[in-house]
């Protein structure tokens, strides 16, 4: 997800900027319920996306893109529970 599409999201559901740093902007929903920082990178992935929508407590109005994607996300990540431990790169025997 583009960055812009997302800060434009963020201001359709009353969500203000707080205040600029030098690597992320810090919105703030108007009803002082939450508070999440957007980082300055072009592309934002869809899962940081939801993350962010989830601590600015909008998720419920998300688009439905985003929603299905986060939802088909964890039934692959849920019906597969040993990936969740496995680690990552080729084993390592001089460890």
């Amino acid at each position: 997800m583009k960055r812009a599409a997302l800060i434009k999201y963020l201001l359709e559901n009353n969500c203000i900027l707080f205040r600029e740093g030098s690597n992320h902007s810090v919105y703030m929903n108007k009803k002082g319920r939450g508070m999440s920082a957007v980082p300055r990178h072009s592309e934002i992935g869809d899962r940081l996306a939801v993350e962010i929508c989830k601590q600015l407590e909008i998720l419920k109005k998300i688009s439905p893109k985003i929603l299905n994607f986060f939802r088909t996300f964890l039934a692959v990540y849920l019906s597969f529970p040993q990936a969740r431990f496995k680690p990552h790169g080729p084993a390592r025997s001089d460890i």
